[in-house]
């Protein structure tokens, strides 16, 4: 049985980086692994607000949470983690873009049940950071990492740009996502990280 996702997307301005990351996500992501894409517009400037409220109807689902006051980012976070419903709960941060196979290689993990945390290797992604030539562009190096046999070793934090999450666990710790203390974000995903840690379960780099 395949797994399936919802991908949470917390906002706060920037719609021309929301943008950039909508439009990849509806090219590169099957439907079928989807069941629903949530934003949490967290009190946003009135121009954003009213582009969110804008988008086109798509094959995905699309769920606009909008926030009377602003949560800050874990408080977001934590509201559209509380809202998902799939197995799985895929956080991208609004300026992220996504390649072709973005999705499976994500879900991939999951089917070892003693993976809760999965965070992919990126082009700028603090210690999960993969250096590019000079000219090389990151879609080429993204093409080599996927043409490799596919590893999940142990990651020494979560990078929370772009994190997979198995729900169930949250729900049988009575874990949150992220601890509100680390309102405006940094930190939160390394703390994160060591919870599951400590509960006997994994954090993977895909």
């Amino acid at each position: 049985m395949k797994l399936m996702a919802d991908i949470l997307i917390p906002v706060f301005n920037r719609p021309d980086a929301v943008a950039d990351l909508l439009e990849s996500l509806q090219r590169h992501t099957p439907p079928e692994l989807v069941g629903k894409i949530l934003i949490g517009n967290d009190k946003s400037d009135a121009f954003t607000a009213q582009w969110l409220q804008k988008q086109p109807a798509s094959p995905i689902p699309l769920e606009i949470m909008n926030h009377p006051q602003n949560l800050g980012y874990a408080g977001n976070c934590n509201a559209l983690f509380a809202s998902s419903g799939a197995p799985v709960a895929i956080l991208l941060n609004s300026d992220t873009v996504l390649p072709p196979g973005w999705l499976e290689r994500m879900l991939a993990p999951f089917a070892q049940e003693n993976i809760v945390l999965a965070t992919p290797l990126s082009t700028e992604a603090a210690n999960h950071t993969v250096r590019m030539n000079e000219g090389q562009s990151w879609r080429d190096v993204d093409s080599i990492l996927k043409s490799q046999k596919p590893a999940y070793p142990d990651a020494c934090t979560a990078i929370g740009f772009c994190m997979g999450a198995r729900r169930s666990w949250f729900a049988a710790s009575k874990q949150p996502l992220f601890d509100e203390a680390f309102k405006r974000g940094y930190g939160e995903d390394s703390d994160l990280h060591y919870r599951v840690l400590q509960g006997g379960k994994r954090s993977v780099i895909v």
